[in-house]
């Protein structure tokens, strides 16, 4: 689905209707389930038969606004004022803009120890991590309350991810008559997880709502949680001098999943010493996440609600949602080396993903009669006796139709397949007493959908309803861009290290919704950079920032926009891309290994 962040306004308006939110909080906590996930101990060979370490990494932020706010901005004029409350004026005599404000503490700590015993090495490590979200609007106002006096900032709500993660490792060799020993590798993981989503303030919701930005409702705040166990086993061997085999096998069981095992067959041919073949056959398995479960967010159109269920609810059941599956995948791949010299490499791996039973969006289902007519989801006229099937479906879950209700849900939606090809080249350098580490990669691909899931016989005969909709069939093909390219320096000196990355993402394609066709977004330059330093082998300090240029997504062109929007907003992101409204990030980061 594309996403906008609209800014600016040159009209006067009307109080805001509830608004779905922005995607801002949903990236924020994908991404500290990613933190988590790859939040793991420093594998290293240990220096005595027993070493014990923890770190802690913590960062609490409050992103503002730069050059262009990144918080949505709506300017509200004084006839709008005068307009909805009169006593407002006395507040805002000259007008308001409302800003979106974000403050996110993320969190994580890992702890571990390891050691050899019997000639096993093994390693035991705990992860916990947190993301906490609250989100709220300042310089605003509720046409419903009484001004002066009312509130003017008000809390829109919270949202909270954590994980804990604790893995048990073991490595030993073992003898196979072969060249040289095999190294075989065991391990268990228990993993726990928990979500929650609180409603905000009763003024962000009540009446008007806090303008630019409702406040999350209490029927869509959500508490959940799950737990997992993984056992996994691996032998990697080098068959003859040249030729190395790497095999795995790992089971899961999710307590909302079940079980599912996947495994790994991976080989690396030495055609000579500095060339050399590798290709890998696997399969793997995603669960849909505790958020993609648990998520609702309903807005209110002139009465009647339009809704992003959860898949589980009585609205997303009666319209057809089933229980979500996970997303099931077969990997092949396959590249070839070349290491001219001692520290020059290069590298060319072709490669294919299927993936299986794909998380989208279902299109819009249900009614809507805030017109007088009969409309779907879509807002296309319904005969009378396609409106009273909806109507039947909704009240036989025993929902109130009133002036109608539209849903739309998770749902699995197909199959997709994505073939592309990496390039990468890298090389260490002395450079004036220093070392100098360099490496330009690219990857270009192509994601095509080979399936879609069947419509629900509950709404086989209803029009413009599918699955899959057309927002979420982009979503799913042009989402990422079909190529980037990254250019990384590290430099490294007397304690110092200096890291330079630029990345291009290539070109977008979105869909216009208000045409039927599509529209390209241009191609986008981020550049990272980071300053670190080891004050002594155990405290490290590193300042730095990410998309230091403070580069945002391309503007949505004006035949892709709405009149309504064209009317209130002078410019409209496209936040669904790699690039997000928040712009640079700024950081400053305490590491202590003890």
């Amino acid at each position: 689905m594309a996403s906008w962040s609209n800014w600016g306004r040159t009209t006067a308006c009307r109080p805001a209707p509830r608004r779905t939110r922005s995607k801002r909080t949903a990236t924020a906590i994908r991404g500290a389930i990613r933190a988590c996930r790859k939040a793991r101990p420093r594998r290293s060979a240990p220096t005595s038969a027993m070493t014990c370490r923890t770190r802690c990494n913590c960062t609490a932020s409050a992103r503002m606004p730069t050059a262009m706010p990144a918080r949505r901005r709506i300017s509200v004029l004084p006839n709008t004022i005068f307009n909805n409350n009169k006593g407002l004026l006395s507040v805002y005599p000259d007008g308001f803009t409302p800003y979106e404000t974000t403050s996110e503490n993320d969190f994580s700590l890992t702890g571990g120890i390891k050691g050899e015993t019997a000639g096993w090495s093994w390693d035991i490590s705990s992860t916990y991590g947190r993301d906490d979200i609250d989100v709220g609007v300042e310089h605003s106002a509720n046409y419903s309350l009484t001004y002066p006096g009312g509130k003017t900032d008000f809390d829109i709500g919270n949202q909270r991810y954590s994980r804990s993660t604790t893995n048990a490792d073991l490595r030993r060799p073992v003898p196979l008559g072969l060249s040289e020993p095999a190294d075989l590798s065991v391990g268990l993981e228990y993993s726990h997880e928990t979500q929650q989503r609180s409603p905000g303030e009763p003024a962000t919701w009540q009446g008007s709502g806090s303008s630019a930005l409702a406040g999350y409702l209490p029927v869509d705040a959500s508490d959940t949680a799950r737990h997992s166990y993984a056992a996994y086993i691996g032998l990697g061997a080098k068959l003859t001098p040249q030729w190395l085999l790497d095999t795995a096998l790992r089971a899961e069981k999710y307590s909302d999943f079940g079980s599912k095992t996947t495994g790994r067959l991976s080989a690396r041919y030495d055609v000579t010493p500095a060339v050399a073949v590798r290709g890998t056959v696997s399969n793997g398995f995603h669960a849909p996440s505790l958020v993609t479960q648990s998520y609702s967010n309903t807005s209110d159109h002139a009465g009647v609600p339009y809704t992003l269920a959860q898949p589980n609810s009585a609205a997303a059941r009666a319209l057809g949602a089933q229980a979500l599956k996970p997303e099931k995948s077969t990997n092949l791949s396959a590249g070839l080396t070349f290491n001219p010299t001692p520290t020059l490499r290069l590298a060319v791996d072709a490669y294919q993903i299927k993936v299986s039973d794909r998380l989208g969006v279902s299109s819009s289902i249900g009614i809507d009669r805030s017109s007088g007519v009969a409309l779907d989801g879509s807002g296309r006229p319904l005969t009378a006796a396609q409106a009273t099937v909806i109507e039947n479906l909704l009240r036989s879950a025993g929902l109130t139709v009133g002036n109608g209700l539209v849903a739309h849900y998770f749902a699995n939606v197909g199959d997709t397949r994505t073939r592309g090809i990496d390039f990468t080249v890298e090389d260490v350098l002395r450079v004036a007493e220093g070392k100098l580490r360099w490496t330009a990669a690219a990857n270009f691909n192509q994601t095509s959908l080979v399936g879609k899931a069947a419509l629900p016989t509950v709404l086989q005969g209803l029009p413009n309803i599918g699955t899959l909709s057309k927002s979420a069939e982009y979503d799913l093909l042009y989402r990422a861009p079909r190529d980037k390219e990254i250019l990384t320096l590290a430099y490294e000196k007397a304690g110092w290290t200096f890291n330079l990355r630029e990345t291009r993402y290539g070109k977008l394609k979105r869909l216009n919704a208000i045409t039927g066709g599509d529209y390209q977004l241009k191609a986008a330059f981020v550049t990272d950079v980071s300053v670190g330093y080891d004050i002594s082998k155990r405290i490290n300090l590193t300042v730095g920032a990410n998309n230091v240029f403070d580069q945002k997504p391309s503007q949505v062109p004006r035949e892709a926009r709405s009149a309504s929007n064209l009317a209130q907003y002078t410019g409209a992101y496209d936040n669904s891309g790699p690039l997000g409204v928040l712009g640079g990030y700024y950081y400053a980061r305490a590491t202590i290994h003890f």
